[in-house]
């Protein structure tokens, strides 16, 4: 059977035109509006507004008539480890994920986001975003020319491995950017059977993962023909001094802290393709 539900939509007319990342905006709204479709019974009110605040922030809200949270999920609701109770997973396929990415897209620009609720009753999901200004410059040729010698957009084969759903989203995200030719691992063992098939030239290799973690994966690869001298890149949240020299000692040419960032993950591209 077909809902019926109203949706008012409410924008400050002293929004400016600002700085960000249309696509990532975009899927940011699309979560939140589509767990508003889905929490909201027949007849009910899904609001959307965006608003100036203090000329320094963009704060939108989806708010909706719907089942609402309870007060003990609310603060876990956006990690990527928690999981909705059964009602909201029949709801919505499984939620944990679709929000935890959410937040991760929020952040990477600068902005916070967070939910109000009341169980029963509905909820209101909010998220900022720093109000940078957009305008035009026209770079020089001479300029022009820097950028394309430092970030050649090439097909280059990358072998991603990671075994958690958000970062690797993230970081396929981010790969989508530059439209390399990519192949996914989900843990050590599928990285070396799908390395020799793929034949990447490159490996982000996350450290921790179930079947064989990378630092074990990463020497195994070493010692197969053609991957003595594949760049392989360490995805870990295990920075200190010691880990570095066990993924050096394993066969890691450099490592990336978790999160990653694009900065960073591109400026390792351009070193090493």
């Amino acid at each position: 059977m077909d809902r019926i539900l109203k949706i008012e939509v409410s924008l400050d007319p002293k929004l400016p035109i600002i700085l960000a990342d249309s696509r990532k905006c975009k899927q940011v709204m699309l979560n939140l509006l589509s767990n508003a479709l889905k929490y909201t019974p027949n007849e009910g009110m899904i609001k959307v507004s965006a608003k100036l605040e203090k000329n320094s922030y963009i704060r939108i809200e989806v708010s909706d008539t719907g089942i609402g949270i309870e007060d003990h999920e609310i603060d876990n609701i956006f990690s990527e480890f928690h999981q909705a109770d059964r009602i909201r997973d029949q709801q919505l396929g499984g939620t944990g994920i679709g929000l935890a990415l959410t937040r991760r897209l929020v952040e990477l620009h600068g902005g916070e986001i967070g939910v109000k609720s009341i169980h029963g009753k509905g909820s209101v999901f909010w998220f900022t975003l720093i109000a940078k200004k957009y305008s035009v410059i026209e770079p020089s040729e001479e300029q022009e020319e820097t950028v394309l010698k430092k970030n050649v957009i090439g097909v280059h084969r990358i072998l991603v491995v990671e075994d958690n759903d958000v970062n690797l989203a993230m970081i396929l995200d981010m790969l989508s950017i530059q439209k390399h030719n990519i192949a996914v691992a989900r843990n050590g063992l599928e990285a070396i059977e799908i390395a020799q098939s793929f034949e990447p030239e490159l490996i982000l290799m996350d450290i921790r993962m179930p079947v064989m973690g990378g630092l074990e994966a990463t020497k195994r690869l070493r010692n197969i023909p053609g991957f003595a001298d594949t760049p392989i890149i360490a995805l870990t949240a295990s920075t200190g001094s010691d880990a570095e020299d066990q993924q050096i000692a394993a066969g890691c040419i450099e490592h990336l802290a978790k999160p990653i960032q694009s900065k960073e993950l591109f400026a390792a591209l351009n070193r090493h393709l």
